[in-house]
């Protein structure tokens, strides 16, 4: 019995300590464009220890990544993801945030001239209000 018990505690911390787990904390999609072709895709990973994470400015990386990606259009469609990954017994973390959407050269996104840039329209359909 002493024998199995030897065997059994160590490999149930050694289990324990390798595990880790995932999950999404948050994501947002904006309208979908008809124009599909060509998809887009960037991420920006961050790495904790012990929990202490004191700024997201890796975030602020995604923009320019996604206009890299698309230097002759806009990006639409845009979905976000972000993923908070632990390893070993949560010690140390991995914050990505992913950005998947689609690069239209052309104006296709559905109900765009309904929608102005600055949102006015946008706002007083929210609001119920007659244009």
């Amino acid at each position: 019995m002493k024998r199995h018990l030897k065997i059994l505690l160590p490999s149930l911390l050694l289990f324990g300590a390798l595990n880790g787990c995932a999950y999404t904390s948050a994501v947002s999609l904006t309208n979908i464009p008809a124009q599909r072709d060509k998809p887009v895709e960037v991420s920006v990973k961050r790495w904790i220890f012990l929990g202490f994470n004191f700024d997201n400015d890796q975030v602020n990386e995604i923009i320019p990544k996604l206009k890299e990606k698309c230097p002759n259009g806009s990006v639409r469609g845009i979905l976000t993801k972000d993923l908070t990954k632990a390893y070993f017994l949560a010690f140390i973390w991995a914050r990505e945030t992913i950005a998947k959407g689609y690069c239209v050269t052309s104006k296709s996104v559905a109900m765009d001239e309904d929608f102005p840039s600055d949102g006015t329209e946008y706002a007083a359909m929210i609001e119920g209000e007659d244009q």
